[in-house]
Order: C-alpha cells, then sequence, then structure tokens
C-alpha cells in the first residue's frame, strides 16, 4: 500500500521481488542493486539482514565442523563473514552514495547494521551499544535476538526450511507479530508479546528442535555430515594451490566464491591429482550410499555424567563443545570395553558420536527471557513460568544424545551389525549413563512368513516400497540416483482420500477451520504404517515415527461414538431392554434428532413463542457479546474434576468474603461469579501416553513388530497428557468492578499458595505442581514427595497419609533437594502435604 502523500516518482523507483515464503515484497531500486551486488550468492529481504546469507558451503559444517577441526583455537563464525562482506559490497558497488541518497547517516548507521547483523550479547546495566541510543533497545531483539532467541532470522529459516524439507510448520509467526509491542523493563526498552502466546513461543522453538531431530540431525543426514567434513578436511590443502580452502575466512573475496559447488569439485577433478584421492573416495562413497550403518540411538543421563564433567574441569567451566568430547571419549571407551570379547566385532570399526538436541541454549527454558504483558495491563512487562502455561509442555527443554555407528559398508556384514544392535540395547541397559528407566520387557515377534532379504525405501510419489537385493544395487548407483532425482522434481505426495472420520481427519478438519497451522503429518504415519500380528492383527509404524506421535490431536473416536450412543438413549428414551413394541416411536424420535442442526440457534433467536423467552435472551446475550468476563485462570494438580468444582466454588467464595472484609468500600457479590474446571488433553482422557500402546517395526525387519525403548523417545516430548483448568467467570457491571474483581482473583491466587513436588530427589522422576490440601498424594498422579520447591505459602509434609505420623514445615520461596533438607533424619519421603493458612 502507499499512502496519499507518496512521491510517484519514488513509487516508480520500486520494484517487486517474489519470496518463495513471503510471495511479493516490494523494494527501493536502490535496496536491490544492493542485493544485486553478488548474484548467486544472496538475496535480501531487508536492511541490515545478511547474517544468515553467509553462511561457507553447506551452511553450518563449514563454521561449526570444518574450520575447528582445521583451525582449533579460532573462534571464527559466519556473522564475522557478514560485516566484512557488508563492507565488501559497499566497496565495490559504490553503496555508500546510494545509501546516503536513502537518507542514512553512514557514520551512525554503518555501525548500527553491523551491530544488527552481529547482534547484541550485553546485558550489562551500563549502554554499551554505538549505532542506537539506549531507548531503541528494542531494535537489537529484530534480526539477530540475543536475548531469547525470537528474531525475524529464525522465522525465515524456519518457513524456508520446512518448505523445501516437506516438513509441516506448525508456527505462525503472524500471531506472534500482531501481539507484539515495546515495553520498559528494569528501565530499558524491550519486545514483549501478549500473554496469551506463550504456547506460541514454545511452539516456535519446538519446531526448530522438530527441523534438528527430523532432518538436520537426521541419523543418515548427519552421519553424512560427518563424511563430508572429512573429506573437506583432508582436501584443505589440495585443491586450490598455493592456498587452503581455510583460508578464504581470512579474505572476503574468495570466501564469496565457495560454494556447495565445492563437492563437485573435489568429486569430479582429474585423477591426474592423486592427492585428493583420500578426499575423493570418501565422496565417492557418500554418492555411492557406502555409508557407516547406524546402530542405535539412545538419550544420555547428563546428571551422571556431570560427575565426569568436574573430574575433567575441576575450576573453569566447560563450554558446550568440551562437554560433549567429555561425554564422548567416556562412551567411546565403556563400548569398547563392552564389546572387546563378542568376536567377530572389532571396537575399531565402530564410532560413537554425542549430539545435543533442544529448543534453544543449553540449559535454558524457552520462555526464561520472555516477557509478556497482559489484555488489562498492556504497558506492564512481567515474566511467565512454565507452569502457568501450561503442565502438557516438556519438562526438559535440551538433551544429549549418544550414537553408534558401524564402519563396515558391505552388505555381507548385514548379520554383523543385527549382532551389534543387540549388544547396543544391553549396553543401554547397563549403562548408567544411558537415561534408561526399568520398564516390561516386550517380547520381539515375527510373523511366520520368511522374513524379506530385500530393503524398504520411502519414495515420495510412491510410498512405502521393499525391492530385491539385486534393485538395491542398482538403485545406489550414482547413474539412477540422478535419473531418480529428475523424476522426483516435479513430483507430488499421495493425497489423503479422507473416506474414514479418524483422528487424521479430525486434525486435519479443525486445524483448516480454525486457522491454525497444522504440525502433524498424517502421509508420513501413512507411508511408513504396515500390518504384523502380535496374537491379533496390529497396525505397524516404523520406528523413525515415535517422535511423531504426541503431535496427533486429541480426540477419542471411541469416546465420540459413546457420547453419541449416549445423547440418542437419552433424547430417544431408548435403554438397553426397550421392547419391540417402542421400536416405532425410537424411530420417529430418531428421524426428529437427525433433523436437528445449527440452525435450531436461528430458531430459538428470531421465535416469538413466550415459552422461548428465556433461551431467547440467553442467545441474544451471545450475538452481543454480553458474556461474563474471564476473571483469570490457573492449572490443577488433581484429576477429580467434579471434586475440584465444588471445592473451588467454596474457596473462592470464602475468598471473595475475605476480600470484602479487607476493603471496607468494596463489594463483590458472589453471585455474580462462576467457577469452571475444563479438562485438557492431547490423548485420551486417561491421559495415558499413547506410545505405549503403538507396536514398531525396523527398516531391516519389516515383520518384526516391537515395542520402543524409552531411552529411544525423545526426552523433549510432553511427559503428562491430561491437566485441569480452573477459570472463574464474573457478570460485569463497570470497569471499576472489573478491576477489582481481578485484584480479588490475583490475590486469591498467591494466597493458595503453590508447591512443585517430585518422586525422586534432586527435583527429577515425577513432578506435579500442587495448589491445594491432598490428603492422599495417589490423587495428585503422584506417591511419595523426595524432593520439592515451594513458589508460594506455608506447607505441612506429613510421612503418611490423610495427614498423619511425623510432619514437618516448608517455608515459602524455598527449595528442598531431598528429605533432610526438611529436617528428616531418616530421610523418609513425604506421603501427605497441607497448606497452612497464614
Amino acid at each position: 500500500m502507499m499512502s496519499g502523500s507518496e512521491d510517484t516518482k519514488d513509487v516508480k523507483r520500486r520494484k517487486i521481488a517474489e519470496d518463495l515464503q513471503n510471495n511479493s515484497l516490494q523494494f527501493s531500486k536502490d535496496v536491490m542493486k544492493a542485493s544485486k551486488a553478488f548474484k548467486g550468492k544472496q538475496k535480501i529481504s531487508s536492511v541490515g539482514n545478511y547474517g544468515k546469507h553467509c553462511h561457507g558451503p553447506f551452511s553450518h559444517l563449514f563454521d561449526g565442523m570444518f574450520i575447528p577441526e582445521v583451525r582449533p583455537g579460532n573462534k571464527w563464525q559466519h556473522e564475522e563473514a557478514s560485516v566484512q562482506m557488508f563492507h565488501c559490497m559497499r566497496k565495490k558497488n559504490g553503496l555508500d552514495k546510494v545509501m546516503k541518497d536513502c537518507g542514512l547517516n553512514l557514520d551512525e548507521d554503518i555501525i548500527f547494521i553491523e551491530e544488527l547483523i552481529q547482534g547484541r550479547t550485553s546485558s550489562d546495566s551500563k549502554w554499551t551499544a554505538k549505532g542506537r541510543p539506549e531507548n531503541k533497545s528494542f531494535l537489537y531483539e529484530i534480526v539477530a535476538n540475543k536475548l531469547n532467541g525470537i528474531d525475524v532470522d529464525k522465522w525465515d529459516y524456519l518457513a524456508r526450511d520446512c518448505h523445501y524439507l516437506g516438513i509441516p510448520n506448525g508456527f505462525d509467526h503472524q500471531r506472534l507479530l500482531k501481539s507484539a509491542r515495546v515495553c520498559k523493563v528494569d528501565g530499558r526498552n524491550h519486545i514483549c508479546f501478549r500473554d496469551k502466546v506463550a504456547d506460541d513461543v514454545y511452539g516456535m522453538f519446538h519446531t526448530r528442535y522438530t527441523l534438528h531431530r527430523q532432518a538436520l540431525q537426521h541419523k543418515i543426514g548427519y552421519i553424512i555430515d560427518i563424511k563430508m567434513k572429512e573429506a573437506l578436511v583432508r582436501a584443505d590443502d589440495k585443491l586450490i594451490p598455493d592456498r587452503k580452502i581455510s583460508d578464504a575466512i581470512d579474505d572476503i573475496l574468495e570466501y564469496t566464491k565457495l560454494t556447495d559447488h565445492i563437492f563437485d569439485q573435489i568429486l569430479n577433478q582429474s585423477d591426474s591429482n592423486p592427492r585428493l584421492d583420500e578426499a575423493r573416495s570418501i565422496l565417492q562413497d557418500i554418492v555411492n550410499r557406502r555409508l557407516p550403518k547406524f546402530v542405535g540411538e539412545a538419550r544420555l543421563n547428563e546428571d551422571k555424567l556431570k560427575v565426569k564433567l568436574r573430574d575433567k574441569f575441576k575450576k573453569e567451566k566447560p563450554d558446550n563443545a568440551s562437554r560433549i568430547t567429555v561425554y564422548q571419549e567416556e562412551l567411546q571407551k565403556q563400548w569398547r570395553e563392552m564389546i572387546k570379547d563378542d568376536k567377530p566385532l572389532n571396537a575399531e570399526d565402530f564410532d560413537i558420536y554425542v549430539l545435543d538436541m533442544g529448543f534453544g541454549e543449553v540449559g535454558k527454558e524457552p520462555i526464561d527471557n520472555v516477557h509478556f504483558y497482559s489484555k488489562n495491563e498492556p504497558n506492564k512487562a512481567f515474566k511467565m513460568e512454565k507452569y502457568q502455561v501450561s503442565s502438557l509442555k516438556p519438562k526438559r527443554c535440551h538433551e544429549y544424545l549418544v550414537r553408534v555407528y558401524y564402519n563396515k559398508t558391505d552388505g555381507s556384514y548385514q548379520k554383523l551389525q543385527q549382532k551389534a544392535e543387540e549388544i547396543f540395547h544391553e549396553w543401554c541397559k547397563n549403562n548408567e549413563f544411558i537415561d534408561s528407566e526399568e520398564e516390561e520387557s516386550v517380547e520381539e515377534t515375527s510373523q511366520n512368513n520368511q522374513s524379506s532379504s530385500g530393503k524398504i525405501f520411502n519414495d515420495p510419489i510412491h510410498g512405502q516400497i521393499e525391492l530385491h537385493p539385486l534393485l538395491v544395487k542398482i538403485i545406489d548407483t550414482p547413474q539412477f540416483q540422478r535419473l531418480r532425482h529428475i523424476k522426483q522434481l516435479g513430483g507430488t505426495h499421495l493425497v489423503y482420500p479422507g473416506a474414514t472420520h479418524t483422528r487424521f481427519e479430525h486434525s486435519l478438519g479443525d486445524c483448516h477451520h480454525l486457522g491454525i497451522p497444522n504440525s502433524f503429518d498424517h502421509q508420513h504415519m501413512l507411508k511408513f504404517s504396515r500390518v504384523s500380528e502380535r496374537e491379533e492383527s496390529h497396525l505397524l509404524q516404523r520406528q523413525e515415527a515415535k517422535d511423531k506421535l504426541p503431535k496427533i490431536s486429541p480426540v477419542s473416536v471411541s469416546k465420540l461414538q459413546g457420547d453419541i450412543k449416549r445423547k440418542i438413549q437419552r433424547i430417544t428414551g431408548a435403554s438397553s431392554d426397550t421392547h419391540e413394541d417402542d421400536e416405532n416411536s425410537t424411530l420417529r424420535l430418531m428421524k426428529e434428532f437427525a433433523k436437528l442442526t445449527d440452525h435450531i440457534f436461528e430458531e430459538i433467536l428470531y421465535s416469538t413463542d413466550v415459552g422461548l423467552e428465556g433461551a431467547r435472551k440467553k442467545l441474544e446475550d451471545v450475538v452481543k457479546r454480553r458474556l461474563p468476563k474471564c476473571v483469570g485462570e490457573t492449572r490443577l494438580g488433581k484429576k477429580d474434576k467434579h471434586a475440584h468444582k465444588k471445592t473451588l466454588q467454596n474457596d473462592w467464595n470464602e475468598a471473595v468474603d475475605e476480600w470484602n472484609r479487607l476493603h471496607p468500600t468494596v463489594f463483590l457479590d458472589k453471585k455474580d461469579f462462576s467457577v469452571d474446571v475444563i479438562q485438557l488433553h492431547c490423548t485420551y482422557s486417561t491421559g495415558i501416553n499413547p506410545i505405549e500402546n503403538v507396536y514398531f517395526y525396523r527398516k531391516r525387519n519389516p515383520t518384526e513388530a516391537f515395542k520402543i525403548k524409552k531411552y529411544e523417545v525423545s526426552s523433549l516430548l510432553p511427559e503428562e497428557f491430561t491437566e485441569y483448568v480452573c477459570r472463574i467467570y464474573h457478570t460485569k457491571n463497570s470497569d471499576e468492578e472489573e478491576k477489582d474483581t481481578k485484584e480479588c482473583f490475583d490475590w486469591w491466587c498467591h494466597d493458595k499458595c503453590k508447591i512443585l513436588v517430585y518422586d525422586q530427589e534432586e527435583f527429577r522422576g515425577n513432578e506435579r505442581l500442587i495448589t491445594g490440601d491432598c490428603p492422599s498424594l495417589d490423587d495428585c498422579g503422584i506417591t511419595e514427595v523426595h524432593s520439592c520447591k515451594v513458589h508460594r505459602g506455608l506447607w505441612k509434609l506429613y510421612e503418611g497419609p490423610n495427614y498423619n505420623e511425623a510432619e514437618y514445615t516448608l517455608e515459602p520461596e524455598k527449595e528442598y533437594r531431598t528429605p533432610t533438607d526438611w529436617d528428616c533424619q531418616s530421610n523418609t519421603s513425604a506421603r501427605s502435604l497441607k497448606h497452612v493458612r497464614m
């Protein structure tokens, strides 16, 4: 759009650029000139946003894996290249004059652009940025946000990577953007978001994690990265005469010439250069899929591994790379010890890799450094705790994984690989550094038919295909791979028929009509499904689908069927012992029931029937938005919805009476309030982990069914699957009364006190948030307390249920890591607790 006062000449100087994610973008011709300064190297989407366009070959493989290997100790990052490239563009293309014509103050704005690219990391009280004054501090949170990681650079690559990889993007950046506003935080301006979009912040970081889990650090993609890094290291001083590949980081003009084409340069350079034989051989293995075979993956118990870290780093705090190195060395040593007596396996044929995955910075909660504001106080910034968002969020935000690869690539080693997989799972069960818990062993079973000797492929056109070993040999040739790639460039995914009302269809329909991005890819699940028999037929999923199950939309088909059946019985008056004489009556009522549609709303609203006057007034209130206002909501710990509602209604009435007593000039009528308790769940209402009832199969043995091990599933997935939320509603009479009700609710929540309890010491194990008296911890989904964090209020812990046996007092805002911290000499856990009213 253009304003009426906009100069026509300026408009003519503009140009439209097409962007895959953002559609048509309008830029001035000067900006387009800047973006064309290095053709094929970069495109510009906003002034100053050069950071993501200056990666080396194969992106982070270059600066994150290759450079540290050939230049140990060098802290070079691609952001430095971005700044250097920006200055090079200015010098080589005469951009200073163009920027002056656009109104830029070069002395100030050049520094500002540099700071935007590199990001401002300082959180000191003294303002150190030079490009903009302190009152513009929020500008440094737009391009490269070092404070909390919410920036347009991340939004751009999430959209771009998901698009090209075919992974559904469940993050809606527009919703965050619409709610963003600048508020004062400790005297400095920061970008804040509405409290209701806290879920979207988690969604953004979860989308990032999904990209890493399913693609960027996929088990095959990861080992290809390792091999490509090894090839670059071996070709570093051999590809270009008189110069190393890594020297390009010191010369920006040479750096701009480095592209992904370096792969083909090494691979296809004449054999007359024998110095490249080693590097060329590695790349040929990649092209021909002669890759190390994946043996297994498990998540690590970091609490146990930290002991090793303390022994290694007694004074200084290790960075993440040093930590991974220590973990890798320790696990490599243990793996070698495990297989030393298992002939013909050779420890030298295996490689151990430790990698980290998470929502962002190691050990940091996504919302730790994010500030929010509320609808009623839009200029007051505050932080939200994780338990205020939802109890169905993952307990962890970061994890370390160990992967084992077998270096023998010949097909004759398949039996040895199978043996290595069996040893791997045994190793995981007996290794204190693997995050494995005791669980029921489920025997793997296979069908009676002969196991296939073929190999399963996932084709984007034809789905899952099983091929004979001879065809596998043909397909793995470079010539066939090239033809297959060309064929699929214009291919489309299978269209989901939607013939049955399933959980998949429900997710698609609701997300579409509500405008909510759907991050669950049902196509992936369908392609990998197959049937196996375990006493009776079961639908199996490929092992890789284990991290996708929690994304399925929360609707229980069987529950819906039961609800419909009960509703029909209520309306028709039919019961299980209905006599055949009532059959005609039942059918007549069923026909009437079938006529009921959403149109009944208008029939009541526009009816002149006196008997419907009460219902008509209710609907008129709905249409005219004369609705009770939601005062606030809080999450509950117990499971019984109806007991909660009755208890909370009485508790709230007492709070209102107490508020009126403490504030003589204010009167809140209890009759104007209502308390509602709702259940939220992401699987079945029982809250059972869905993965416990799913069978899987492996690519190598597609007819063998098994249940996934807990240590093979990410710890960054939800551990809770149902929660109860209490909401207080008030019939608003005036703005002043609405303000009083919210103050009363806040006072009530603070007075009610909160405590986080854990069934293991050191705040480990199952976690529960408790907001009221609990005579039996079984009601809260936990059996005993071994550690706790008191958020608000004074509490009494009891060693026995129903407030019996020894008692201990817990003070507000204190943490108790073990029972001895609350003065329990026998280190006995607690089984009930009570809030002490002060």
